[in-house]
């Protein structure tokens, strides 16, 4: 359960074996700015761009948002409450940036 008590309820069954779990939390808009969120949190994005970046699979194409995000990184067998309290763990102690 993350910190501070929080009300979360989440399945905590184990996937099957055939299933996965990817759990992400990101800010997505034409006006993010990677740069800021990383300077802000103290955490360093598992993928980020700024409006109008080169797509570098697409050098033809440039992104329509700004993008930082950050993964569990919890294997995907784990149950999503696991990697829900794993990211939460990782933010709650910058919450009052996120409230900015």
């Amino acid at each position: 359960m993350p910190s501070g008590g929080s009300p979360l309820k989440v399945c905590s069954e184990s996937p099957t074996a055939a299933e996965t779990t990817r759990v992400t939390f990101r800010f997505v808009g034409p006006y993010v700015d990677p740069d800021l969120v990383t300077r802000h949190l103290g955490i360093l994005p598992a993928s980020a761009h700024r409006k109008g970046d080169v797509r570098a699979n697409r050098p033809d194409l440039t992104f329509q948002t700004g993008f930082w995000g950050i993964d569990s990184a919890l294997p995907e067998t784990e149950p999503i409450g696991r990697h829900i309290s794993h990211l939460l763990d990782m933010l709650e102690p910058r919450a009052e940036p996120l409230r900015r």
